[in-house]
């Protein structure tokens, strides 16, 4: 840190004129690179912003699409519950009048 005050008490007039001038070159070109990379993180977060609505869009019609089958399977599972002995009962009746008559095992055979 002395040897870089010491350097800058040792320049002539026009010697530190240039060194400042450079250092602010310096510095707007640094100003100006990180407002680039700001400019493109931004760009980066809008695209991710747009990206992740997607994913979030998607996931609530997976979520409706779930309820719908949930809804479909318990209703549908209460109709057959409902229907299953009548079609039980209509199935034994076209096989007794076809006259399919039920065999029953003979024990002791």
């Amino acid at each position: 840190m002395d040897g870089h005050r010491e350097k800058l008490l040792s320049m002539s007039e026009q010697q530190f004129r240039e060194f400042i001038d450079d250092q602010l070159r310096a510095g707007e070109a640094r100003f100006q690179q990180l407002q680039e990379e700001l400019a493109a993180n931004t760009d980066l977060t809008k695209a991710n912003i747009a990206g992740t609505s997607e994913l979030v869009e998607i996931f609530k019609a997976a979520k409706t699409g779930v309820s719908v089958f949930r809804w479909s399977g318990k209703n549908l599972r209460d109709l057959i519950k409902f229907l299953y002995p009548f079609a039980l009962f209509g199935g034994a009746i076209a096989a007794l009048l076809h006259g399919k008559w039920p065999e029953w095992p003979k024990w002791g055979e």
